[in-house]
């Protein structure tokens, strides 16, 4: 019974880790930007600080994932978010270009690293058949971060300088060192591959996901909806001031609807769509969010807007999830750091990609125009995974009819 309590601390502290990662990431973020742009007026300067802090993730964090793979990883969570507070903590004194660039860019690199590590302890904490269950708490409590981030970045610019905000970024660092679990396990402690070359290294880490043909088809059509349906990121802001009359609140309103959508998939709804199969979700989830965007187009109405972003929501959670959970049961322990850190280095890319076509999008064709083009190509992403669900959905069925033998088996066996 100990252990179990044990167990439990473990999972929830590494959970609230998750959740002060997100809200430490968008109380830097919002204090840095709004810093920037009052101390020096320079748009040049706030879009160098979305870069610095987005940048890494797609750069640093596949070099540097091979360490999620060699070193303990509750060591290694530890060890980076304490130096991740010291660079927070440095950024009060410290407001120069090239001294904010830096350090952001260093804060950032630390989470491209902090974050495979931590999902790759998941299978290991929560256990390999409750992981899905794992990854859905993560999810919701990196929303939580992210509806909290900004609303307390407020609070503390009331208050100060932005300062304080920043002091608070330095402190939930401290905080998410001590709730990396302490203990080893045989997942925790990777093995396998310390004696490889650090190239080599690396390049396992992708090859885990682009040698599997599963995980390469999902991933590539995730990369695809990923780049389409991010340009309705950029695009509702014009669409909320063109068409439906709201402007930044109704901006606000949207935005909000998508964070509930979110937030419901990831607490609630993930495990029994999960009975669906990985593929067969990612491709349900992938063709609603594409109708979403087409819905959105072709009725601009407030009331449908929000219901769309509502289901929409929920359909980027169910995506990232269902991969998520595919990369946990199709790459080997060893490689998972790895294998995360590729990921979210490729679906970083394509959301920046994606988002930076919304604008101008938007500008040329209009906004309408935009989200039917988003919706469009999001559907028809879908198409890379169709093959892969259809032989899924005969595994499936192969296995609930072997299921529905044993039980059968063991129910004679019992009379």
């Amino acid at each position: 019974m100990p252990h179990q309590q044990t167990s439990t601390r473990s999972t929830w502290a590494l959970v609230l880790g998750y959740a002060l990662s997100s809200l430490g990431d968008e109380l830097c973020i919002i204090t840095l930007m709004l810093r920037a742009e009052r101390e020096t007026g320079s748009g040049w300067l706030v879009s160098g600080v979305l870069v610095a802090a987005f940048l890494p993730v797609v750069i640093a964090g596949p070099l540097l994932a091979p360490l999620a793979d060699r070193v303990d990883r509750g060591t290694l969570i530890r060890t980076v978010s304490c130096a991740q507070a010291v660079a927070a903590a440095a950024l009060i004194p410290f407001s120069t270009p090239v001294a904010v660039l830096a350090l952001t860019a260093l804060v950032a690199t630390g989470t491209s690293v902090v974050t495979p590590a931590m999902l790759a302890l998941v299978p290991s904490m929560f256990g390999e058949q409750e992981a899905a269950r794992g990854y859905g708490r993560l999810e919701a409590a990196r929303n939580a971060g992210s509806i909290a981030g900004p609303a307390l970045a407020g609070l503390l610019l009331i208050a100060g300088d932005g300062a304080l905000a920043l002091a608070a970024d330095a402190v939930s660092f401290l905080v998410i060192a001590a709730c990396a679990p302490t203990s080893r396990d045989p997942q925790g402690t990777p093995a396998p591959g310390r004696d490889e070359r650090w190239l080599t290294s690396v390049k396992a880490g992708a090859a885990a996901v682009g040698t599997d043909t599963a995980l390469r088809a999902c991933l590539i059509s995730l990369i695809l909806a990923v780049l389409f349906s991010t340009i309705a990121n950029t695009a509702l802001v014009f669409y909320s001031r063109d068409h439906l009359s709201g402007g930044a609140a109704a901006y606000g309103w949207l935005t909000t609807a998508q964070a509930l959508g979110s937030f419901a998939m990831a607490s609630k709804l993930l495990q029994p769509l999960l009975r669906l199969g990985h593929t067969r979700l990612l491709l349900a989830a992938t063709v609603v969010l594409g109708g979403t965007r087409l819905l959105m187009g072709w009725l601009p109405l407030i009331a449908v807007a929000l219901t769309a972003c509502v289901i929409s929501g929920a359909c980027v959670t169910a995506q990232n999830l269902a991969l998520r959970d595919l990369v946990r049961a199709r790459v080997p322990a060893d490689r998972r750091g790895r294998a995360f850190a590729s990921v979210g280095s490729t679906l970083t890319s394509a959301n920046i990609a994606g988002t930076a076509a919304g604008g101008p999008l938007a500008t040329v064709f209009g906004a309408v125009n935009a989200l039917l083009i988003s919706g469009a190509g999001t559907v028809a992403s879908a198409g890379a995974v169709i093959p892969l669900q259809r032989a899924e959905s005969r595994d499936i069925t192969r296995s609930e009819q072997t299921h529905a033998v044993m039980d059968s088996a063991g129910h004679s066996s019992v009379r």
